[in-house]
């Protein structure tokens, strides 16, 4: 407990503005008290000068993107907002957040693809192509990459590893090449899938086998088909060597 030295109230030390400089390290006057000081200052000079005190130390700044001309609180600010920061460093295509990192991995490898074509750099085996499991372009210097992603990579395995625990798998089956040998069209209720969607989504684009696995199917690229994950789903390990409509 302390006594505040302006109005004479004990409080808790809680009540009181942090202070190195004293001995149990809190100012002389209460929170309520320094706070009520300060804003009878700012009325003050408000009252005198037309303006806030804090206002003093604002400067007009123009941007040298857009050209727009607002209050900033240092003289070294060039850009009004982030927006326009980014506009000016990386064109007006900028960069999103999110997928930074992996938009500069792949601008150094596009770097070194140039220098490796100008032979400044030695003859280096780069392979460009989608990726196996998600379709994305792919860019790297060693041909035994498949994936985007350790994701994708993980996805690929499970559905193999699932496929030999059943004594079922026949050969390496590509979503991306079945997808488009059906058109991108769902094999079970004969409409479009959404491209730009993953699972769990209802209208993904999946990989549904004809036969089930559990019905003794093969996983090879003629017994499997592209389906909704929401039909997928719905249809389970039913289904013989026919298709199934579900509405």
């Amino acid at each position: 407990m302390k006594t505040c030295t302006t109005c004479g109230e004990t409080k808790p030390l809680g009540e009181f503005h942090r202070d190195k400089r004293k001995a149990d390290g809190r100012r002389y006057q209460c929170k309520a008290c320094t706070n009520a000081r300060q804003y009878e200052f700012q009325l003050k000079h408000k009252a005198e000068t037309g303006q806030w005190y804090s206002r003093q130390y604002t400067y007009e700044r123009t941007c040298i993107q857009c050209g727009v001309t607002w209050s900033a609180s240092s003289t070294k600010v060039k850009y009004c907002s982030n927006a326009c920061q980014a506009e000016a460093e990386h064109g007006p295509d900028r960069i999103p957040r999110k997928g930074r990192a992996a938009y500069l991995k792949r601008q150094r490898l596009l770097k070194r693809i140039a220098k490796a074509a100008e032979g400044t750099r030695g003859t280096i085996p780069f392979v460009a192509g989608p990726c196996a499991a998600c379709g994305t372009l792919l860019v790297t210097h060693r041909g035994d990459i498949r994936w985007c992603s350790y994701k994708c990579k993980r996805k690929m395995q499970a559905t193999r590893r699932r496929a030999r625990e059943r004594a079922a798998f026949i050969e390496d089956v590509s979503p991306q090449r079945i997808y488009k040998r059906d058109g991108w069209r769902c094999q079970l209720c004969g409409t479009k899938v959404r491209r730009d969607k993953t699972a769990p989504h209802p209208q993904a684009p999946t990989l549904d086998h004809i036969i089930p696995l559990a019905k003794g199917g093969k996983h090879e690229a003629v017994n499997v088909q592209c389906a909704h994950f929401i039909c997928n789903s719905i249809k389970s390990d039913r289904g013989g060597g026919q298709l199934l409509l579900i509405g």
